[in-house]
């Protein structure tokens, strides 16, 4: 079985060709039926095998919905809740679970509007008793490892896949379970931090002094104070430092009776290089110039992921005509060159004329022509 995408002007395909297959039942009854769950898909016959066609239009795969999403409680919670709606429309058809090919690449969602998921439903293939090991593997190399509990979730999440018998509701089960007691502990420290009680101050008693600085001896104390003060002063004012150094020695000689000289290095100045221009634009390896009069601005791409799209919380590079797609495409820095990816926009995203497909990576040249949709800029 392999997987290919395919992209006409306005369509976009992701394609799955298999060499054994016998049209039966329920091949007709998924394209005579509009199931809103389901990818719909035709067929057709190339080079002695058989193509399913699934329908990718206007939708982006799951892997690159979480890559633009911070994996949360809530965010999982949304996943799993319409993977079990959509498998419950499966149930009402009679169709088999095994044959749904469940994976961050072949799941996909709405761009726009309300969140739904579609299903890749495969009449020839039977698949693993309980595919969703590869989902959670995905989940668990995106989640943010500083995030101890949800971490801890997620692997739990992941053994429970590896045992038999696990099913979507189990899982879907269980991460609700973590997210109540989330919100009970959450609540809990709340109304304990509301009730506590602010010390009152009592001002007979002396407030207490932290137990290094009562061991300080006095003098130290006086002579750190004043040596931190001149670096301050002269951070501050620029003052000469030779001048500084004599002025306090003779000031602690005529308090302290005079001390013997003790040759002190002064901490270096902080100087602030100025930096031109150009030398800054010449450190960014890539830059996308825009060449069209619409009010789009240039961009350095810095970032290894660049992503360009409408949604001003989701990318890098904001563009703003409406025939750019909220996430529309992404540059990904390797070393010194540049790989240009659609994101499966509505539109396409074009290099020197030439239409990529989805998932298709173009490496990008100097002076490549680069649209997006209908946004020049050129690749320098």
């Amino acid at each position: 079985m392999e997987i290919s995408y395919k992209r006409t002007h306005k369509e976009s395909y992701m394609i799955i060709s298999t060499e054994e297959y016998v049209s039966d039942y329920e091949e007709q009854m998924l394209k005579e039926n509009e199931i809103r769950s389901l990818l719909s898909f035709y067929t057709m016959e190339m080079n002695g095998r058989i193509q399913f066609w699934y329908d990718i239009s206007g939708k982006q795969s799951l892997k690159d919905y979480l890559q633009q999403k911070e994996v949360t409680y809530e965010s999982m919670e949304e996943v799993f809740l319409y993977l079990a709606m959509a498998y419950e429309e499966i149930h009402k058809y009679l169709l088999h679970e095994d044959k749904v090919y469940l994976c961050p690449e072949t799941v996909y969602v709405a761009r726009q509007g309300q969140f739904r998921v579609f299903l890749c439903y495969c009449p020839f293939e039977n698949f693993d008793e309980n595919p969703f090991a590869a989902l959670m593997e995905y989940v668990l190399t995106i989640v943010d490892h500083g995030t101890d509990d949800l971490m801890r979730t997620c692997y739990e999440m992941y053994d429970m896949t590896l045992q038999d018998g696990t099913t979507l509701y189990d899982l879907l089960h269980y991460l609700q379970e973590q997210m109540e007691g989330m919100r009970y502990i959450e609540e809990k420290s709340t109304i304990a931090y509301e009730e506590s009680e602010i010390p009152s101050y009592n001002e007979d008693v002396p407030p207490m002094v932290e137990e290094k600085e009562r061991m300080v001896p006095e003098e130290s104390v006086y002579y750190e104070s004043s040596y931190e003060k001149i670096l301050q002063t002269i951070r501050a004012k620029g003052q000469h430092i030779k001048e500084l150094i004599l002025s306090w020695f003779a000031q602690n000689r005529e308090v302290h009776g005079g001390k013997k000289d003790v040759l002190i290095e002064p901490e270096p100045i902080p100087v602030e290089r100025t930096v031109l221009l150009h030398e800054k634009a010449a450190s960014c390896q890539g830059q996308l110039l825009y060449q069209g009069n619409g009010g789009e601005e240039d961009f350095f791409i810095r970032e290894k992921t660049f992503r360009i799209g409408t949604d001003a919380s989701g990318n890098e590079a904001q563009l703003h005509s409406s025939a750019v797609s909220h996430q529309h495409a992404r540059i990904i820095r390797q070393e010194r060159e540049f790989y240009i990816e659609d994101l499966n926009s509505t539109n396409g995203t074009f290099v020197n004329g030439v239409m990529l497909a989805y998932t298709q990576k173009k490496k990008l040249e100097p002076m490549d022509r680069v649209t997006f949709a209908d946004v020049e800029y050129l690749f320098v």
